[in-house]
């Protein structure tokens, strides 16, 4: 008990400030040249790391590099195209690291988007959970060998408060059948990162690779602009960012921790699935006295705060386990091969 106490002052004082020399270690962040992604960027390269930008736009990531060596020389810095609504990209983009013969220490898969325009990825995915989620599963997977190579190490998945109004398609796994995203979509890509990254973290208990979940509050990133505005939800969400958001180097502060607080290691698995970031709560409403859904609210207080998921499904194991191998065929339908490094539960192993 008085561990635990101690654990969570650690947490509620945590800052990048304590984040040990990383020298010799290699990251790659997905979504770097912005936003989160880019203060965490930012971060490892004042303690020397050596990190790979895996973005879409060459420019914006050449520009975020810039910006960084503004601040600092530290580290080293690497552009690698990927775009994350391309299954065939993400593969590329695994190939080309892996031909660069550098360990990987941590992977965090930071990217994401909500309200998109286009309802579909070429792959026939609903936008949102097919560059948020099945992408990074799949870049998961490719890198999983290597990861485990280079252990100690960790995968970093990112979610939100907003996995509370999440659900399973479990009839439409790929979404289909989606006319038009909405913003239930993004919730649904939020909580179908955490449960599958919870699986991964007990099926790969004693590998050497810890995977952690976490959650970065309401920051002021580029997140909500670039969403689909001919839907009202996205003014909302904006105006609310805008108002009651934290800085951006702020909300990478769970990430940052979790990729290198040297504790957690060998922690990840077993135990109830858990989130690090800012204390988060959902609030059922009702609107004009129909249905009730939930409305996730952040105190952005305490950014490496410990609790468990707020959606039910997410804290279910049955559905956990359920959940990834319904992802993995799903992904192998859309690659019309096996999913490299699938991993079977360890009683079936």
């Amino acid at each position: 008990m008085l561990q635990a106490v101690k654990d969570a002052a650690y947490r509620a004082i945590w800052s990048p400030s304590r984040i040990a020399d990383q020298s010799g270690r290699v990251y790659i962040i997905t979504g770097a040249d912005s936003g989160l992604g880019f203060e965490m960027t930012k971060a490892l390269a004042q303690k020397n790391a050596t990190v790979v930008m895996a973005c879409r736009n060459e420019e914006r990531a050449e520009d975020a590099i810039k910006r960084i060596r503004d601040d600092t020389q530290g580290g080293s810095l690497h552009y690698m195209h990927v775009d994350l609504a391309s299954l065939k990209s993400v593969r590329s983009f695994a190939e080309a690291f892996l031909a660069r013969s550098l360990p990987l220490h941590c992977l965090i898969n930071n990217a994401g988007l909500g309200l998109p325009h286009e309802a579909h990825t070429e792959d026939g995915f609903e936008t949102t959970i097919g560059v948020n989620f099945y992408s990074h599963l799949l870049l998961t997977h490719l890198l999983l060998p290597h990861i485990k190579k280079s252990a100690p190490a960790r995968i970093v998945f990112m979610c939100s408060p907003e996995e509370s109004r999440g659900f399973i398609p479990w009839d439409d796994m790929k979404g289909a059948a989606v006319d038009k995203s909405d913003f239930n979509w993004y919730g649904t890509s939020n909580l179908l990162h955490l449960m599958a990254a919870k699986e991964l973290a007990d099926r790969l208990q004693g590998s050497g690779a810890d995977v952690f979940m976490v959650q970065p509050g309401m920051s002021q990133t580029d997140f909500f602009p670039k969403m689909d505005y001919s839907q009202t939800e996205s003014t909302m969400h904006n105006k609310m960012q805008q108002v009651a958001g934290q800085p951006a180097y702020r909300g990478a502060h769970s990430s940052l921790y979790a990729a290198t607080e040297p504790s957690l290691e060998g922690t990840s698995a077993g135990g109830p699935a858990r989130v690090f970031g800012p204390w988060y709560w959902a609030q059922p409403l009702k609107l004009f006295g129909r249905g009730s859904w939930q409305f996730p609210m952040t105190a952005n207080l305490m950014q490496c705060h410990l609790q468990e998921p707020s959606n039910a499904l997410a804290r279910d194991a049955a559905n956990r386990q359920r959940l990834y191998e319904a992802a993995c065929d799903a992904l192998e339908e859309a690659l019309h091969s096996p999913l490299p490094n699938r991993i079977v539960p360890p009683a079936a192993a």
